[in-house]
């Protein structure tokens, strides 16, 4: 049993990129994560520029793009607060994970820098580390 746990976390792990992300908002608040594997995701996340709010619990960006086809090798789980998500329209956002949905595409686990805690706000910054 524990030797399947240690494959599928060695697995997920692969599949995952050193490509590092970071998200600051308005306030100074950070969350970093790392983006999954896939060049596109890269590329649109490099794209990105400043966001605007949903409320304190998510924040997009424009413009919409193609969500990928292959099922995302992140799952959501207990103690990640929050994600680095496509949305169903195709924007990408950082999410709470109180408010994820089936139609969501996780392509970051997003922490906490420093520990402190985060909320979403209008003009969060995302760039690639």
């Amino acid at each position: 049993m524990l030797r399947d746990s240690y494959a599928r976390e060695k697995s997920r792990s692969a599949e995952l990129s050193e490509t590092m992300v970071k998200v600051t908002n308005s306030a100074g608040q950070m969350l970093q994560g790392r983006l999954i594997s896939d060049k596109d995701v890269l590329e649109n996340v490099k794209s990105l520029n400043l966001s605007y709010p949903f409320g304190d619990k998510e924040t997009r960006w424009q413009p919409i793009f193609k969500i990928p086809s292959s099922p995302s090798p992140i799952k959501k789980k207990e103690g990640v607060e929050w994600y680095l998500v496509y949305s169903a329209d195709g924007k990408i956002g950082i999410k709470h994970s109180t408010y994820l949905n089936n139609e969501n595409y996780l392509i970051a686990e997003m922490m906490p820098v420093n520990g402190n805690e985060f909320r979403a706000t209008e003009n969060c910054k995302i760039e690639i580390l």
